[in-house]
């Protein structure tokens, strides 16, 4: 067992002992462990990485999916790991171990989770991308090859199930390809190729093997897995535990826009909020339109408010967009102060406030913009160095100082 993984296993026994960790959850740190090592194997298998890949794209998506299954698979086989640990507290007298002889169950089963096991996950993972790569390909290109052709690696090492697959020629839309596409086990070194003619395999001309195990009878490339979802690991696993699980990604940023004519561009995180990445990439267009290079950050979940989505000026600056509504507001002046104001105690360096220029009451901005207590330690609203005013027709930067001097009037349309 490495030495970085026999570290933390004895940190896990130690907490399940004392009691620090039960079972019912996962340990983060081990999880993102097997998970970050798992992600090797897929990168190596599908022969891309997101920072790569432009965003939206086939491809993207594919790999998006891919990494957020091996991550919850990486969860769920944690948390199988931490209750087989927490019921080799007692010996099988039911009486409780002390815990050197505890240390040595805990590390055993952690070999047999993580050393052993491991190396079967990686050569599937490296198998499962390589046929989810391809199934992209195979996807974009049907319309000139429709056909498909079960492959075996041909040597003494294919398994005689596997053998009896050898050869058959399916249509890809058949639903064949949803049981029996690969891998089609652990393991499994079968291949498919396209084609651009084929002759149909009958159906009395298969013999359909028996031994495939269930959970890989399915098209898991088509479903964007990586391991199966019905696998033996996800049993009785809560889903709250597998998204702790996904959420341990990394953000990667991938480009999403580029405006030749200005130099702007939008790069996004492959952990952008969900729930706004529509609005904030059609936004993030609007700004690289002006001219701006514009990053939309990861959302973060662990923090209770809303977390300021934009990096500007190169990553130095934090932004996040908000739009005044007077309608919610007393006045138009108090919408535009609390804009800001509220972007400021979400740690937002920079407001973006976004302006219908034939609909917006130019005094009552300056009168927001002026209030001496506007950028205060009373308001928490220190951190702001910029405002920008976003109209339909052009972009309005004001700094600090500008503010303060009250020397940007001539910049409001």
């Amino acid at each position: 067992m490495p030495d970085d993984m026999r570290k933390e296993a004895i940190r896990i026994a130690r907490g399940i002992y004392d009691g620090s960790l039960t079972e019912g959850h996962i340990d983060p740190a081990m999880t993102k462990m097997v998970a970050d090592e798992l992600r090797k194997a897929v990168i190596e298998g599908f022969g891309k990485d997101l920072p790569k890949i432009d965003y939206g794209t086939p491809d993207y998506k594919m790999l998006s999916n891919l990494e957020k299954n091996l991550y919850q698979f990486a969860g769920a086989k944690n948390w199988q790991m931490l209750k087989s640990m927490s019921l080799a507290l007692r010996d099988e007298n039911g009486n409780l171990r002390s815990f050197e002889d505890f240390k040595k169950e805990a590390l055993n089963i952690c070999g047999a989770y993580n050393v052993k096991n491991l190396k079967t996950e990686y050569n599937t993972a490296v198998a499962s991308s390589q046929m989810a790569a391809k199934w992209v390909d195979f996807e974009k290109n049907k319309t000139v090859a429709e056909w498909l052709r079960y492959d075996t690696a041909n040597d003494s090492r294919v398994r005689q199930s596997h053998q009896l697959l050898n050869g058959v020629t399916k249509k890809i839309d058949d639903p064949f390809w949803q049981t029996y596409y690969p891998p089609n086990s652990w393991n499994c070194r079968c291949d498919v190729t396209q084609l651009i003619h084929g002759v149909e395999t009958k159906a009395h001309d298969i013999a359909i093997p028996t031994d495939v195990p269930p959970e890989f009878q399915t098209n898991m490339a088509k479903n964007g897995f990586v391991f199966p979802k019905n696998s033996a690991y996800y049993k009785d696993v809560p889903p709250h535990e597998l998204k702790k699980a996904e959420d341990l990604r990394d953000a990667h940023y991938s480009h999403l826009y580029s405006n030749a004519k200005t130099g702007g561009k939008v790069q996004i995180s492959s952990k952008a909020d969900e729930a706004d990445r529509t609005g904030n990439i059609i936004k993030s267009q609007r700004l690289a339109d002006f001219g701006e290079v514009v990053g939309i950050r990861p959302h973060v979940t662990a923090q209770k408010q809303k977390n300021p989505e934009l990096d500007l000026y190169n990553a130095t600056q934090i932004g996040d967009f908000t739009k005044p509504n007077p309608k919610s507001e007393s006045t138009f002046k108090t919408s535009y102060e609390s804009r800001i104001t509220d972007k400021g105690r979400q740690g937002c360096q920079i407001p973006v406030l976004e302006f219908d220029e034939n609909n917006y009451n130019k005094a009552d901005l300056i009168k927001a913009l002026n209030n001496k207590n506007l950028f205060s330690a009373k308001k928490k609203t220190t951190i702001i160095t910029e405002v920008w005013l976003m109209f339909e027709t052009k972009l309005v930067k004001l700094t600090r100082e500008e503010i303060a001097l009250k020397n940007y009037y001539n910049k409001l349309p």
